[in-house]
């Protein structure tokens, strides 16, 4: 589900961005299905929110949009206005940019035209990858945000990952832990509360009731 860029997480996120002065930004994960994609175009619409012209830059590896005929290397206009979307790198470009000297130049020429570059890139330990070397996208940016999957993502992983952008000289201005997998306190306790729901119904909906009424337990981690 996609995230909504006005959501507090989102926005403690992007005020920490345009703090750091940054233009681009690179959205990186150990492995896929950190939720890279999500963050990365939720940053970009929280940025459009804030009048600035921004540009998704999809470096991920896929080529989804190939079947949708998208031309590669084509800038198109996102669902919002101010928002700018280059699906997929063709080929060609992808080889060049992976001459880190060049990805610089093509970064520096994104960023005279737009307010705000997003890069959503493949996984930094992916093996094999043929697009744009994740590091690399991260070292051209002018900022890094690294994001873990709680509970499913190794230490070892977040070390690895972290060792490859020190080395790549990315400046990393934040590691975002993504609790997607992870229940609520909230639903932890309706679950514990359920454990009595075949002897005592009533008693449970009523704390059940009680517990969603919470205004602790309704507020996010």
């Amino acid at each position: 589900m996609p995230l909504d860029p006005s959501d507090r997480e989102v926005e403690a996120l992007w005020l920490s961005v345009a703090d750091s002065g940054a233009k681009s930004l690179a959205v990186v994960a150990a492995r896929a299905g950190e939720g890279t994609t999500s963050l990365a175009e939720a940053l970009t619409r929280r940025a459009a929110l804030g009048g600035r012209r921004a540009l998704y830059v999809d470096l991920s590896g896929g080529h989804a949009a190939a079947g949708l005929g998208l031309a590669p290397d084509a800038i198109l206009p996102g669902e919002k206005p101010g928002i700018g979307v280059l699906a997929f790198p063709s080929d060609a470009s992808a080889l060049a940019w992976r001459d880190p000297a060049r990805l610089a130049q093509q970064v520096a020429a994104w960023q005279a035209e737009w307010d705000m570059v997003v890069f959503d890139t493949s996984p930094l330990l992916a093996e094999g990858g043929h697009g744009v070397p994740p590091a690399s996208v991260a070292a051209a940016a002018e900022a890094t945000i690294l994001l873990v999957l709680a509970g499913r993502t190794a230490a070892a992983d977040v070390r690895e990952a972290r060792q490859r952008l020190d080395r790549a000289r990315a400046k990393l201005i934040g590691t975002v832990l993504n609790d997607r997998d992870n229940p609520s306190l909230l639903a932890e306790m309706e679950r514990e509360a359920g454990r009595l729901d075949r002897l005592a119904p009533g008693l449970v909906r009523r704390v059940k009731d009680g517990l969603r009424r919470s205004s602790l337990l309704a507020q996010r981690s």
